[in-house]
């Protein structure tokens, strides 16, 4: 499985995290991590960031996703990830990523986090936005 490209994005913490960028229907296997729904402009290259999630196994956690159609009706067309078998690790990147990027599909997380979602997920990607090519 080859990906596309590295795309390092910045949680509210200021890490830094790098993740592979891949067309939305590669198989990741049966590991953990995290993940993003993305919107890749490809004339420009940018990436506006819609929603972010963790999974224990990614075979299991694609095959139907609940925000993935709400995603593509967005414009969603690739997914980055960041293998991590470490539960605890994971849960705190997914946090930090949402709270420095907004990404408008985490409603449930931004309410809890005190954000409102909409267009700060696109400006805060833009803002945040870094790459490795």
């Amino acid at each position: 499985m080859s990906n596309l490209r590295i795309l390092t994005l910045y949680g509210a913490s200021g890490g830094r995290y790098d993740f592979s960028v891949y067309p939305p229907a590669s198989d990741f296997g049966h590991f953990g991590g995290i993940y993003a729904f993305m919107a890749r402009d490809f004339r420009t290259d940018l990436f506006n960031v819609l929603y972010v999630g963790i999974a224990s196994d990614f075979t299991t956690r694609f095959g139907d996703h609940e925000k993935w159609q709400p995603a593509c009706n967005m414009g969603a067309n690739s997914v980055g990830i960041i293998f991590n078998e470490n539960e605890f690790s994971r849960r705190a990147t997914e946090t930090d990523l949402i709270k420095g990027l907004n990404p408008p599909l985490n409603v449930q997380h931004n309410v809890l986090a005190g954000t409102a979602p909409g267009l700060s997920g696109l400006a805060n990607a833009l803002s945040r936005y870094g790459s490795n090519n």
